[in-house]
C-alpha cells in the first residue's frame, strides 16, 4: 500500500505562515538565539518560523491527524512539543514531523545556508544535534535530507534520505529492509522505498538509515558519507542537489516532551 506521508508533509509550507503567540518559556536559548527571536508557542498545524537570525526555520508540521493536537514551543533554535496527543497506528504514516531545518523547504528558505549543493561536488555537510526523548508513545528521532535535480526546488523533491537516530513504539521506515551498512563507525539497517502520488504522477525515492545502537545526540556527523553510500547504491543521483537538512520527530502516538536542545548544520 503506498505511503503518502511525504506528499502531505511537503505541501504545508505553501499555505502561509500563521501569526505567533508570544509566551513566557520554561527553557532558555543562547544569547545570540534569544536576541533573534522571542519564546513563542503555536498549535497551528503548518506553523513555520525563522529563528537564529534566519539561519534556521522551525516547523510544527502536523499533516495527518485530524483529531490530535500538537503544540510547539520555540526559543531560538530550540523547540519542544508541549502538547501532543496523537493516536495513529504505527502500521501507517505518522501524524506529524516537528522539525528544524537549514535550506529551502518549498518556498520557506533560510538565510546564508550554503545550500543547495550538488551531490558530486558537496563541500562540508556536518551536523550536531542534541535531543531529549520520552519514555512513552510511538515516534522516531530523525534527520531528513531532501534532494532534487533542481536547486531549491519548490515542489516535492525527487529523493530523500532519513537517518533514524532513535525510535520507540514500533514504527518502521517506508519501504522494506534492503541490507546493513557501517558508516564512520556507526551501524545502520538500510531501508528503501519508492513513494508515489498517482493523482499528480509524482514519485520519489526514500532511503532510511536506522541506527542499530540508538542515540539521543550526534556530534560532527558527516552527512556527505551517508549521501555517498546512497549514491553508490544508485538511490540518490550524483547530479542532484541537496536542498535542505531537517531534524525532528515523526510522531505516531503521544510525543509530549520531545525536545531539540541544540542543532547546527555546518556547510563551510
Amino acid at each position: 500500500m503506498p505511503d503518502f506521508r511525504f506528499v502531505h508533509r511537503a505541501v504545508k509550507a505553501a499555505r502561509g505562515l500563521p501569526a505567533l503567540l508570544v509566551l513566557a518559556g520554561a527553557f532558555t536559548a543562547s544569547p545570540a538565539d534569544a536576541a533573534a527571536a522571542p519564546v513563542t508557542t503555536s498549535c497551528e498545524n503548518f506553523y513555520n518560523t525563522a529563528v537564529s537570525n534566519g539561519r534556521y526555520r522551525i516547523q510544527n508540521n502536523v499533516w495527518n491527524d485530524a483529531a490530535g493536537t500538537q503544540c510547539l514551543r520555540t526559543n531560538g533554535s530550540r523547540f519542544e512539543l508541549i502538547r501532543s496527543n496523537h493516536r495513529k497506528a504505527v502500521t501507517g504514516p505518522p501524524a506529524s514531523y516537528a522539525s528544524i531545518y537549514k535550506g529551502c523547504h518549498y518556498r520557506a528558505c533560510t538565510a546564508a545556508s550554503g545550500l543547495p549543493q550538488r551531490v558530486d561536488s558537496m563541500q562540508r555537510i556536518h551536523t550536531d544535534w542534541s535531543t531529549s526523548n520520552v519514555a512513552g508513545g510511538a515516534y522516531n528521532t530523525s534527520l531528513d535530507l531532501w534532494f532534487d535535480p533542481r536547486p531549491n526546488s519548490d515542489g516535492i523533491n525527487a529523493g530523500e534520505i532519513m537517518v533514524w537516530l532513535n525510535h520507540r513504539g514500533g514504527p518502521r521506515p517506508a519501504g522494506s529492509r534492503v541490507g546493513a551498512v557501517r558508516i564512520d563507525g556507526a551501524a545502520y539497517d538500510l531501508w528503501k522505498g519508492v513513494l508515489r502520488d498517482d493523482s499528480r504522477h509524482i514519485s520519489w525515492v526514500v532511503v532510511s538509515y536506522v541506527r542499530t545502537t540508538q542515540v539521543s545526540a550526534v556530534t560532527n556527523l558527516d552527512l556527505r558519507n551517508i549521501t555517498r553510500d546512497a549514491t553508490r547504491r544508485s538511490y540518490i543521483k550524483k547530479i542532484w542537489y541537496l536542498n535542505s537538512v531537517q531534524a525532528g520527530f515523526e510522531v505516531w502516538q503521544g510525543g509530549k516532551g520531545l525536545r531539540t536542545n541544540s542543532f547546527h548544520v555546518y556547510t563551510r
